[in-house]
């Protein structure tokens, strides 16, 4: 794999952070940080993809929706929501039930 170099500010206790993995792994320091790059970017752009792919299906009306009372009520019936969090959780963000 052909790499290039390149110039990343960071603060000291990452870098520090990065030195201790490295020794402890017997990796280097640039192993490490591309390696966390990767996987960022992998993510990121799993992220964006998804998103786009939704908003197509939003536009041309395929996208499952699922009604919000409908999941409500099915996590209650199944004791995967309690009640009390349910109430507190409305009380927490100032909604209404």
């Amino acid at each position: 794999m052909v790499t290039i170099a390149t110039t990343v500010r960071i603060p000291r206790n990452l870098h520090e952070r990065y030195d201790q993995l490295a020794q402890v792994t017997g990796r280097t320091r640039n192993y490490l940080m591309a390696a966390a790059l990767d996987l960022y970017a992998a993510r990121e752009g799993w992220q964006i993809e998804q998103t786009h792919a939704a908003l197509a299906k939003l536009e041309n009306g395929t996208l499952e929706t699922v009604d919000l009372e409908d999941m409500i009520a099915e996590d209650l019936s199944t004791g995967e929501l309690a009640q009390e969090d349910l109430d507190e959780a409305y009380r927490r963000y100032g909604l209404s039930s």
